[in-house]
Parts: C-alpha cells; sequence; structure tokens
C-alpha cells in the first residue's frame, strides 16, 4: 500500500482511509510499527501516526464516531506511548514532548469543538484508554518544568484536558480516583509545579477534581514516589496549604496531607524551622475550623506524628526564645490540647509517649523562665497563650467517662501531664487523685 518510509503520497492514502476504513488504517499502521527495527524506524512510525491525526483535524463528528468506534485510537496510542521510540535525553525529550503535545492538542481541541456525546468520548478515549502514553509522560515530566520549550503549552492543553474532563460529572462524588492513574499524577503535577496556582481558579477546580475520591493511600504513594525529590519538599509545603484551604476539603484530605506533609518536614533539605512553620500554621488552621476529619482515631493519629517533630523542631525555637515561635504559643497550645482530649477519649496509644513529653518540655521551660528575670517575657506570653486553653481542657479531661482499661489508662496519663503542665505555668490547679506520676 505504501512505504515503511512516510511520503507526502501516503499522507492522502492515510487521509482517505481515515475517512472510509479506519480498521484498515489501524492495522496497517501496528504493521508497520511493529516491523519498525531501529529508533528511526520507530520515530518515523511515531510521525506517521501523528499525520493520522493530523488528517482528522478538521473531521465532522461523524467522522470522530467512525474513528472512536474503530481500534484506530489504541493503535495510534500505542505508537505515541512507545518507551522504545526515543532513549532518554535532551533531544530525544523534546521530539518526544512535541509529538505528545501535537496529540493531546488535537484531541483536546476537538473535544471542545464537537457535539457533547463525542466530545465526551474523545476525552475519555484520551484519558482512560492511553495509560501507556501517560506513563510515558511521567516518565519525562521534566518536560512540564520551567524553562522546557513546551512547558507552557503543555500546561494550558492538560488543563483544558482535565477541565473537559472533569466536566463529564455532575457531582464530584461521581469523579474517579484519578491519583491512582499516571494521568491524575501527570496533571496533579503541573498543578504542584504552577506558580501561584493559589490564584488560579481553574487550576483549584482541577485540584478539587484530582481531590474528589483520593484516597489517602493514593496521595501519600504520590508524594513518596517522586514529588519530594523532583519538586522541592518546601514548595510542596506551600502548595499543601493551599490545599488545605479550600472549603471543599474533608478529613480524608487533611489526614493525606498531615502525612505527606509530615514527610516533607523530615526530608533533609527542609531547614527545621522553615519547614515548620508552613506545616505548624495549616495544621493549627485546620485544628481551629474543626476540619480535621469524622474519625477523631484517624485525627488523632495524623496529627500525633507530628509530636515529635514539633519537639524536635520548635522546643529548639522556643529554648532560642524566637519571637516568630513565640507568636504561635496561642496555636501551638491549641493544638497540644487537642493531642490531650483525643489522646485521652481514645486510648490509642500510638504517640502518647511524644505527647506527653512534649507537655513536660513546654512546662520545664515554663520553669526555667520562672526563675530567670530576663525570661519573664516569654513565661507571661506562655501563660496568655495557654489560660484560654489549659482550663477547658483540664474540665473536659476530668469529665470524660472511660469505658476500657486502656482509655482509662490514656486518660489519667494524659490527665496528669496535662496538670503537671498548668502548675509549670503558674496556674491555680488543685491535684486530683486520679492523677498520677509520669515516667
Amino acid at each position: 500500500m505504501y512505504s515503511n518510509t512516510p511520503a507526502e503520497s501516503d499522507f492522502e492514502v492515510v487521509d482517505t482511509l481515515v475517512r472510509e476504513q479506519p480498521h484498515l488504517v489501524a492495522s496497517h499502521l501496528k504493521g508497520l510499527h511493529d516491523a519498525a527495527i531501529d529508533e528511526q524506524d520507530k520515530a518515523g512510525r511515531l510521525y506517521f501516526a501523528l499525520e493520522v491525526m493530523n488528517s482528522l483535524y478538521s473531521s465532522t463528528e461523524e467522522r470522530w464516531d467512525a474513528y472512536l468506534d474503530s481500534s484506530l485510537p489504541a493503535v495510534l496510542m500505542q505508537i505515541i506511548s512507545d518507551n522504545s521510540t526515543f532513549v532518554l535525553g535532551n533531544d530525544s525529550d523534546a521530539r518526544y514532548g512535541e509529538a505528545i503535545l501535537t496529540s493531546i492538542s488535537l484531541v483536546a481541541d476537538h473535544a471542545q469543538g464537537l457535539g457533547e456525546t463525542t466530545g465526551a468520548r474523545l476525552t475519555k478515549m484520551l484519558v482512560d484508554s492511553s495509560p501507556s502514553m501517560w506513563a510515558a509522560l511521567w516518565t519525562r515530566r521534566q518536560m512540564f518544568d520551567v524553562g522546557s520549550p513546551v512547558a507552557s503549552e503543555l500546561r494550558d492543553i492538560l488543563a483544558q484536558v482535565a477541565a473537559t474532563y472533569f466536566s463529564l460529572y455532575t457531582s464530584r462524588a461521581g469523579f474517579p480516583p484519578l491519583l491512582a492513574t499516571r494521568f491524575g499524577h501527570v496533571v496533579m503535577y503541573v498543578w504542584v509545579t504552577t506558580v501561584n496556582c493559589d490564584q488560579d481558579d481553574q487550576s483549584l477546580d482541577i485540584l478539587e477534581g484530582l481531590s474528589a475520591n483520593a484516597s489517602v493511600e493514593n496521595l501519600v504513594a504520590f508524594t513518596e514516589e517522586t514529588v519530594i525529590n523532583t519538586v522541592g519538599p518546601a514548595a510542596l509545603i506551600e502548595r499543601f496549604i493551599t490545599w488545605l484551604g479550600q472549603p471543599w476539603v474533608h478529613g480524608g484530605h487533611l489526614v493525606a496531607c498531615l502525612r505527606c506533609m509530615y514527610l516533607f518536614c523530615c526530608h533533609p533539605d527542609v531547614s527545621s524551622h522553615l519547614g515548620a512553620a508552613g506545616m505548624f500554621e495549616a495544621l493549627c488552621d485546620a485544628t481551629r475550623r474543626q476540619r480535621l476529619t469524622g474519625n477523631a482515631v484517624d485525627e488523632w493519629n495524623a496529627i500525633g506524628s507530628f509530636a515529635p517533630y514539633i519537639e524536635a523542631t520548635f522546643i529548639r525555637s522556643f529554648e532560642q526564645h524566637s519571637l516568630e515561635t513565640i507568636s504561635r504559643l496561642d496555636d501551638l497550645l491549641l493544638l497540644m490540647a487537642r493531642g490531650a482530649l483525643l489522646g485521652a477519649e481514645f486510648g490509642v496509644m500510638q504517640h502518647l509517649d511524644h505527647w506527653v513529653h512534649l507537655y513536660q518540655h513546654i512546662g520545664g521551660l515554663a520553669r526555667v523562665a520562672r526563675g530567670q528575670s530576663d525570661n519573664h517575657y516569654f513565661l507571661e506570653k506562655l501563660r496568655t497563650a495557654a489560660r484560654p486553653v489549659w482550663y477547658p481542657t483540664w474540665e473536659s479531661l476530668k469529665s470524660q467517662k472511660p469505658t476500657t482499661s486502656t482509655v482509662a489508662q490514656a486518660r489519667a496519663r494524659m490527665l496528669s501531664a496535662w496538670i503537671e503542665l498548668g502548675a509549670s505555668l503558674g496556674f491555680d490547679v488543685p491535684y486530683s487523685d486520679e492523677s498520677m506520676d509520669i515516667d
């Protein structure tokens, strides 16, 4: 029919066949690609496949219907996604990026211009039927980074595809768990690496679509796999703070974000104070708005995991009497109070030692400050921050009714540690028989 080296006449033949016999084009194109023996041959097949896409550019809706009903989309995506077509390298990535960009652009443009049914089918084909293409894009995600010659156009097209895809669903409940797919990973990567993404309504809409049915495990796995090492922990903390501020955020999102932020804060490239500041503010803001989670045990595990980090990071700056940290004392005490109540109410022993030690450490700093005249400013700031939360928390702890021996033990430890903290702050605290010594 036509040669292994595409020529102008080949494209005319393809254009005719695509119009009349898309199945035949698919089988022939696949045969040519499978027979390619080296990179040059496969590169020729790749651009030939893109010419097939180009032949569809001005197609009618009926022609697109015929195309979608054939095996041609799958064959084209297979060729476009073939990781053996190009080896990794700047030149290859640029050529591959151009090819991918062209194919996505064509489909996205058509999806916008065709009728609703055909446009929806096109978009779903691009997203749902092309996992290998998105996997190939994911391995070359540096194309999306600032400085890449195709980054800006790629970002715009991906945003268009994502927005069209999300528009297919009438409610967030119907969204598929996209963060379990490479398509979702690519779109999320673009969102994470977008400057001022919190000022872009379209970017936030895309984030909502990605987040709708994302599981904690999906988000954490995505974060652990690549993003920490490719984007940078400090930048990601800013992105997750943006995430936590959205009105649709629910408890599952927060638990996932907290776990991811904890990973960032433990990353060796994050300075202790820089990483802590954003994480701590977001955590406290969510606590104030009581938007942590409907599952208090999950909430306890999420915020409980931060106790050793808060201790290691904020205690150092407390000891240095950092004004930046002192200004957050009220937030810290609020978080500590929430931890005390959750730990006592549910008796989840994991993290308990960390929280008790944190209370003891704060109390120790208060006792030192009481004995040093030059530390009175710090002591008064600490007392002022603690007073609104210490007494109500103490009353709540006393009124709790343990249902098991494990819960009773946890409550006793929290109550005793909380009383000890109050005494260290100089509050009028009558010791109760329920309190016990802290090991």
